[in-house]
């Protein structure tokens, strides 16, 4: 998969996301903050956690791999909250 239909998978996952029945009970359903810096975010999931992906030394490729990987194949949260 090229890292353009990853970004649009993880985009209408982001979508389905806030679509979802759960998207009403807390807010944000989903959100990304900033991480060690670089090509690096932290990922959270309202009532599953957060999860660090991509690295500051890391290629945007790696950091897009990781949150499709993440969000779009399901693979968890590493930090519960």
């Amino acid at each position: 998969m090229t890292t353009d239909n990853k970004c649009k998978a993880i985009l209408e996952k982001i979508v389905q996301l806030c679509g979802s029945e759960d998207a009403g009970k807390k807010l944000p359903v989903i959100s990304f903050s900033q991480d060690w810096g670089g090509n690096s975010i932290t990922v959270e999931i309202a009532g599953k956690g957060h999860s660090h992906c991509g690295d500051p030394n890391a290629s945007f490729d790696t950091l897009i791999n990781q949150i499709h990987h993440l969000i779009c194949d399901d693979a968890g949260l590493s930090f519960e909250q």
